[in-house]
């Protein structure tokens, strides 16, 4: 029987880009925090016959899909060929900044290792992970992480536990035109000690998702005058705001109507329902 796991959602509560380094990578601060927002992903070992897949493959081929890649790198570092049928529910943004791939990524490595048995540890899948992007070691660790060099690099951190709204601009952000962008900040000072309070709600890369982005600039605008402090997680498009009263909601159900935007609410949470799942 097909069982299915949570891949969930992140947001970034902070992002810092400290400096770009020789090798072209960024320097990163950030801190994560999960979401009760998520993918789900089954599978189901089979005796034989190699991988099923059970969702399509119309907007990225199978050698861009993390959870194929993801599964490719695992049997290379254990030395099996895993048997299986796999599905897909996706419910979340891809393009989002809410991390959708990297999750499910994460999520393939610590239920493939649970599965068979394999018993690597969280810092074996955690390097494995960063092989595969900059955001899948966060989705390892399963925790609210504050996170430091291209997100590897992870530290706990308690934060709030709140009712959120999650705003989806229908607008497919690059990550790699923000971070190649002329327009990034790549040269601020590096934020010392490990806590998280208004002061540092920053996003460096805004001035780079304003410039190649200019819908977000007066979608924020917009969301600001409202006094919703608004907040775009990683380089966007999602945007997420504390749960509006009913007036504001009302207000923002009619911008999204206008704008095309989706909405969902959400829990901000200190730890990813995967780990659960898995004891």
């Amino acid at each position: 029987m097909m069982k299915y796991y949570s891949s969930p959602a992140k947001i970034n509560r902070m992002l810092k880009v400290v400096r770009r380094e020789a090798n072209g990578y960024h320097y990163l601060q950030t801190i994560f925090q999960f979401t009760t927002l998520n993918d789900q992903i089954g599978f189901k070992k089979r005796a034989h016959g190699g991988l099923i897949f059970h969702y399509p493959h119309d907007n990225f081929s199978l050698d861009e899909d993390l959870i194929y890649r993801a599964i490719v790198l695992l049997e290379k570092e254990s030395g099996q060929t895993f048997h299986l049928e796999i599905d897909l529910i996706k419910n979340l943004p891809m393009g989002g900044g809410v991390g959708g791939g990297s999750s499910n990524a994460g999520t393939t490595l610590l239920v493939l290792n649970h599965l068979y048995d394999l018993e690597l540890s969280t810092e074996k899948l955690i390097e494995l992970g960063a092989k595969l992007g900059a955001d899948v070691p966060i989705f390892i660790y399963g925790k609210s992480a504050w996170a430091e060099g291209i997100g590897e690099k992870l530290q706990p951190i308690s934060l709030p536990e709140e009712e959120m709204l999650l705003i989806v601009p229908n607008i497919p952000i690059s990550t790699r035109k923000v971070f190649e962008s002329e327009h990034l900040s790549r040269h601020n000072q590096r934020l010392e000690g490990i806590y998280f309070d208004q002061s540092r709600k920053i996003n460096d890369c805004e001035s780079a998702i304003f410039h190649h982005y200019p819908k977000m600039k007066r979608y924020m605008e917009q969301l600001t005058a409202m006094n919703t402090d608004p907040f775009i997680t990683g380089t966007g498009a999602s945007i997420y705001i504390a749960k509006p009263d009913a007036d504001t909601l009302t207000k923002i159900k009619a911008l999204a109507s206008e704008n095309d935007w989706t909405l969902h609410p959400f829990n901000a949470i200190n730890q990813s329902p995967l780990l659960d799942e898995l004891n």
